[in-house]
C-alpha cells in the first residue's frame, strides 16, 4: 500500500452503509493510507452506493486521505452486466478516466505530503 500513488475503493451499499470487511481493511492499514488520494466506485439499488461512500469519506479523511470528487456510482448494478461482463455508461467511463489519472493522483499525493511535512506555507 505504501508504494501506491492512489487508491480506488469499490464498495456495495449494505444496509445504508459499507461492509465490515472494508472497514477492517481500512483500519488494518491505517498508516499506509496516509496522504493518498482515494476514489470511490459504489454500487447498489436506488442510491447506487452513495450512502456508503458518504460514510467512507468521513473515515478516510480522518486517516488523512484525500477523497477525489469524481466517483462511479452504479445503481441497480445487475442491469449493467451482460454475458458475464460489466458494461458501464459513458458517465461511468469518464469518472473512471479521472480516477485512473496517475498524474492527478501523484500531484495530489505530493501536495498532501508536502503540506503534512510542513514543506509548504500553511
Amino acid at each position: 500500500m505504501e508504494a501506491a500513488d492512489a487508491v480506488v475503493l469499490v464498495t456495495p451499499e449494505y444496509n445504508f452503509g459499507y461492509p465490515a470487511t472494508l472497514k477492517n481493511a481500512i483500519d488494518y492499514l491505517h498508516q499506509e493510507w496516509h496522504h493518498k488520494p482515494v476514489g470511490f466506485v459504489s454500487y447498489g439499488g436506488v442510491a447506487a452506493g452513495t450512502r456508503a461512500v458518504q460514510q467512507l469519506k468521513q473515515v478516510v479523511t480522518t486517516l488523512r486521505m484525500l477523497p477525489v470528487f469524481e466517483g462511479v456510482h452504479i445503481p441497480w448494478h445487475p442491469r449493467f452486466i451482460a454475458d458475464g461482463r460489466f458494461r458501464g455508461t459513458a458517465e461511468m467511463r469518464r469518472a473512471r478516466t479521472v480516477m485512473e489519472s496517475t498524474e492527478t493522483a501523484r500531484s495530489r499525493s505530493s501536495s498532501a505530503s508536502a503540506w503534512a511535512t510542513g514543506a509548504v506555507n500553511r
